[in-house]
């Protein structure tokens, strides 16, 4: 198995080459960590074709031309290439259209319930969150404020009323 790796003292540079990457090459580089097969890429993103919504893999896209909506589904994309037995996703529904914010709790429960992925999200959204997490830690300021089980609506009503109250 090929690895790639990175090194960059200056991540500004590393921005700028990273924007003028063709969007598949990419996802190729990242399926490399992992020996993956050109084919198993392929066959891993094809599987979120309706996530990408025609868009993303146009022939030659380079990732700086794509709007911050698509550049997050970009993201997203590259840290579930591999299937990960753990998948960590910061503010994963900002800039998604609401179409796609609904294919994404979509994906997310299939990545639980079919790979038994466990997920870690922060995230803001209150609605989507709910929607796709078995358990929402409510956290401050670094703190945490509460650990509630998400099997019925009262852990998201918790949550908000708890931010109701700030």
């Amino acid at each position: 198995m090929r690895k790639t790796a990175v090194g960059c003292a200056n991540i500004q540079k590393y921005k700028k080459l990273l924007e003028l990457q063709r969007l598949f090459a990419l996802f190729q580089k990242r399926g490399d960590c992992y020996g993956l097969t050109k084919q198993d890429v392929t066959a891993r993103l094809n599987a979120y074709e309706r996530f990408m919504n025609g868009e993303l893999l146009k022939k030659g896209k380079l990732i700086k031309s794509l709007s911050a909506g698509n550049r997050q589904k970009v993201g997203i994309l590259a840290a579930m290439i591999s299937n990960p037995a753990l998948l960590i996703l910061d503010e994963p529904f900002n800039f998604l259209d609401p179409s796609s914010q609904i294919e994404l709790v979509r994906i997310l429960q299939g990545l639980n319930t079919e790979h038994e992925t466990t997920m870690v999200l922060s995230s803001h959204n209150l609605d989507n969150l709910g929607e796709c997490s078995s358990r929402i830690l409510l956290m401050e300021k670094g703190r945490l404020i509460s650990d509630l089980k998400n099997g019925d609506e009262d852990a998201l009503a918790q949550v908000k009323d708890y931010f109701a109250e700030r």
